[in-house]
């Protein structure tokens, strides 16, 4: 910028800034075009930085690089391949609303540029690539996005959360299952919180975290998910992981998610020395504009803010406890509103503990009984 407003001075601020740039893109996006501290708020700023700058060198009348103009291509189609169906960011990692430009308004920036929806089109039903880990599992009712990535570079742990293998959902377009946002940067216990496995649609065995959390940035032994996928229909997930010798917690944790027609079913193995003495929990963290009630069959109910819009049936599956508490929500940084979260207990067992859930936003549940009868 300060090259472009002075052209006359005698400077090399614009070839120093595109070579920032380059360095700067080549180390933080990935190759399949995701940021690499996989958050999508952080992807929407620094997406939105390489559109202003080849939008100011056209505006100027100089040519972008072909490399930074490819290179924001893939950032603004990763970004789009992100968008949920309510058309805001999802919030994992450090991510809230309110800190990057609106996912729809970054998109139309970006377009108005000239970076369209035609220069590289994504399926709806297939990743990008594997490099930064998110992955949609679509039904007829709704979309599920698995977080089946590494949590962040190891050498820059600020902004990873113990999220692995977590998923966020949405039902006929409303924002169903959440992931917990940010409240602040400060060393507290919201902070903490929010980067916890407790925080995250995911496992927890015991009170351990599967990496070790160090203040308000740190981060201890990593450990890294793999991640198999196929968009065939069905469409199926498998990641798994396992805590590094140096952690806490010693466990290994497959997840499996199958997403047909209008029905998700998730299911985990637990297997190491810590599932033997410590019980396992799988967490679901609702919006808080979603009101959910256990039955007594065990059947879970979530409807919308009005009680009579019957959003989604979940079904426990292997599991000696379901529960419900009230958990905090962070969808703005130094906003904090109350929610429900699902808590379903198995174990600890010798040899795997098995359990999950079936997500049913179907009215009927003649579907339901039938994924029970199967995974039995």
């Amino acid at each position: 910028m300060a090259g472009l407003t002075f052209p006359e001075a005698d400077t090399s601020w614009i070839s120093d800034g595109i070579s920032v740039l380059g360095r700067t893109g080549a180390k933080q996006f990935l190759a399949d075009g995701g940021h690499y501290e996989r958050s999508p708020m952080y992807h929407a700023i620094v997406t939105t930085r390489f559109v202003t700058a080849c939008s100011l060198l056209a505006a100027s009348d100089r040519s972008a690089p072909n490399w930074l103009i490819a290179m924001t291509k893939q950032a603004v189609a990763y970004l789009r391949y992100l968008s949920p169906p309510d058309e805001r960011l999802p919030l994992y990692n450090d991510a809230v609303f309110g800190q990057s430009l609106p996912l729809t308004a970054c998109l139309g920036y970006a377009g108005a540029v000239g970076f369209g929806a035609d220069d590289r089109p994504v399926p709806s039903h297939s990743p990008m690539g594997g490099e930064t880990g998110y992955y949609w599992l679509d039904t007829d009712h709704g979309q599920l996005l698995v977080d089946g990535g590494p949590v962040g570079p190891s050498n820059l742990p600020g902004h990873s959360h113990n999220d692995m293998l977590s998923v966020l959902l949405w039902v006929d377009g409303q924002r169903v299952l959440t992931d917990t946002g940010v409240y602040d940067y400060a060393d507290n216990e919201r902070r903490q919180y929010a980067r916890s496995v407790a925080g995250h649609n995911t496992v927890q065995v015991g009170e351990t975290e599967p990496i070790e959390i160090g203040g308000k940035y740190l981060m201890g032994a990593r450990t890294e998910p793999t991640a198999e996928y196929e968009g065939a229909d069905p469409t199926l997930f498998r990641g798994h992981y396992e805590t590094a010798a140096a952690a806490p917690a010693s466990y290994r944790h497959d997840r499996t998610i199958l997403a047909s027609d209008d029905w998700w079913l998730v299911r985990d193995e637990l297997q190491g020395p810590d599932t033997e003495t410590e019980p396992s929990v799988s967490r679901l963290h609702f919006h808080p504009e979603v009101a959910v009630t256990v039955e007594d069959s065990g059947t879970v109910r979530a409807t919308g803010s009005d009680e009579s819009s019957a959003l989604l049936s979940v079904y426990p599956l292997g599991v000696s406890d379901v529960r419900t508490t009230t958990t905090e929500y962070f969808p703005e940084f130094g906003v904090t509103e109350e929610r429900q979260t699902l808590e379903l207990e198995a174990g600890p067992e010798s040899g795997t503990t098995a359990f999950g859930y079936l997500l049913d936003p179907s009215a009927g549940g003649h579907r339901a009984s039938s994924c029970l009868d199967a995974d039995k």
